[in-house]
């Protein structure tokens, strides 16, 4: 009777990945769909930042629950941290597009899987948030080049930077491929008190 119990708990287990796996394909697709939606907005000058209030730690475990299952499966260790800053700038609930903001960590994420899991060695990517009262330019990224602001929150009068880092174990991009694909994105948020 135990063997069919732990035989059935086996299935249930492997189906559950399954459709975890699903999911997390279905999401996949969604996002490709919206970011080619989102770069036909982008030639229009059509593209809308629509911030709402929402936790910021909540950013994070929205990447935590899409990546966990791929970045297991294929032998990836996907680290989330919140910056000590976090709790020094008192950051609990933020007024932002956490759609946008959510649509780059996705495609930062995908990128950094997609690049370390044939790596040898240790495979790991760690997503980093913090928070900062003023532009933050000692991050560990040398990856951005200009500054622009694209949400500025008029009138609040506690407004500070959010701020992420996405790090991986592959192999990087020489400085002809960083020159080509990033610029540098900085978001200011207020508190919602």
């Amino acid at each position: 009777m135990d063997e069919k119990i732990d035989i059935l708990l086996d299935h249930l287990s492997s189906s559950n990945e399954s459709v975890e796996t699903i999911s997390t394909c279905s999401d996949h697709q969604r996002r490709l769909i919206s970011d080619i939606l989102s770069l036909s907005k982008l030639d229009s000058q059509l593209l809308q930042i629509n911030p709402s209030p929402i936790f910021a730690t909540s950013l994070l475990e929205n990447i935590r629950k899409m990546f966990e299952t791929e970045a297991k499966r294929v032998g990836v260790t996907l680290e989330i941290v919140v910056d000590a800053s976090i709790s020094e700038q008192n950051v609990s609930q933020v007024n932002l597009d956490s759609g946008r903001i959510l649509q780059v960590l996705i495609n930062l994420v995908s990128n950094a899987i997609k690049f370390t899991k044939n790596e040898p060695g240790s495979r790991r990517i760690t997503v980093v948030m913090g928070a900062s009262d003023v532009r933050p330019l000692n991050l560990p990224v040398d990856s951005f080049h200009s500054q622009e602001s694209i949400y500025d929150t008029t009138g609040s009068q506690d407004e500070f930077y959010l701020w992420f880092t996405v790090k991986d174990s592959g192999r990087g991009l020489c400085a002809e491929e960083k020159a080509r694909i990033f610029t540098r994105v900085s978001l200011q948020i207020a508190f919602i008190t």
